[in-house]
């Protein structure tokens, strides 16, 4: 049978060499964590990027639909008012069709008759 000095030696061997793997673990662990640690500082990096690239498109999407929607307006107030224009055109124009008509009605009732 060991003596105590033997088992407390052995006991002492086994807790060193499990301290010895604990330690190891944390190390692990820590690299582990850093590298994780910097991925995220990264990705983190990454999304404020693309947060601020969105932001910026959705600017310029806004800007030129702004532009697109005053260009549609101003060129839709111009063909009413080409409308308005030709509106009155034709009355003018149906007035006068209506005093031709009126004075060929006149000419016909005066023409003699043929025979």
């Amino acid at each position: 049978m060991p003596t105590q000095e033997e088992r407390l030696a052995a006991l002492e061997q086994t807790t060193a060499e499990h301290i010895k793997e604990t330690a190891k673990h944390i190390r692990q662990t820590n690299e582990h964590l850093t590298m994780t640690l910097g991925l995220i500082q990264r990705q983190s990096f990454d999304i404020s990027a693309m947060n601020r690239n969105l932001e910026d498109m959705q600017e310029s999407l806004q800007n030129t639909l702004s532009v697109h929607f005053e260009g549609t307006n101003a060129h839709l107030e111009l063909l009413q008012r080409n409308d308005d224009k030709t509106d009155k055109r034709l009355h003018a124009i149906e007035a006068q069709l209506t005093q031709h008509k009126t004075l060929l009605t006149q000419i016909l009732a005066r023409l003699p008759e043929k025979s």
